[in-house]
């Protein structure tokens, strides 16, 4: 079994203030000792260093570089993710979807995975399952 981990996971788990922090925390500590399959996005990626690089300084990004991207595979979005994405969203309604977001559905929707941490009701809406529930 794989994960999606979006960038709404992984800032919850890197940022101990934020709201979901707690039970995003739990959700990694639980897919750590079941020895998941975690998958981002190269899409996913960069914003997630920008968001904690502008919000919580580099020793954030470096721990995420060095600490969480090691054990989290990479699935690089090329011109056919990219184009499938952008079609996605054009299917949506306005601001309702971004290309990061839309490009981790199209993976996973490619790759059969139906489970991800993130906190964007988009991805619920898109019928995979969220980890952990929000409301």
């Amino acid at each position: 079994m794989s994960v999606y981990v979006d960038t709404s996971g992984f800032y919850a788990y890197l940022c101990r203030d934020d709201q979901h922090h707690d039970a995003v925390a739990a959700v990694m500590q639980q897919l750590a000792l079941r020895r998941t399959r975690l998958i981002t996005t190269s899409y996913a990626v960069s914003p997630t260093m920008g968001l904690l690089q502008r919000r919580m300084g580099m020793r954030v990004v470096r721990q995420f570089m060095e600490s969480v991207i090691p054990v989290v595979e990479i699935c690089w979005v090329g011109p056919e993710e990219h184009e499938a994405a952008w079609n996605l969203m054009q299917r949506k309604p306005k601001r309702a979807l971004t290309v990061v977001d839309a490009a981790g559905m199209v993976i996973m929707h490619r790759d059969g995975i139906k489970r991800c941490v993130a906190l964007d009701h988009e991805f619920g809406r898109e019928g995979f399952e969220m980890m952990p529930i929000v409301n």
